[in-house]
């Protein structure tokens, strides 16, 4: 009888980390303040022009740029600009 060799799933996940691991610019709260169809900008690309907001999932956001094209953005990395509507 051969024994039996099954692999268990080990998830990890962010939150099992000490503070001491989490990065310095870590945010939870500017992917959450960005919503599909808000108008941004990437700090760092101005020439990219302004982008509108496709998808948000996690810390992924998923951006259609002007000049770029789309463009899948690390939150966790870049902080985009809002951009406020004209006539608000």
């Amino acid at each position: 009888m051969k024994p039996s060799c099954q692999a268990k799933p080990f998830r990890f996940t962010l939150a099992a980390l000490p503070d001491s691991f989490r990065l310095e610019h870590e945010s939870e709260t500017v992917p959450s303040l960005i919503e599909p169809g808000m108008r941004v900008r990437h700090p760092g690309r101005p020439d990219w022009g302004i982008g509108q907001v496709q998808s948000v999932i996690g810390d992924r956001i998923t951006v259609n740029f002007e000049h770029a094209g789309k463009v899948l953005i690390n939150a966790a990395v870049v902080e985009l600009e809002i951009v406020e509507e004209e006539g608000q």
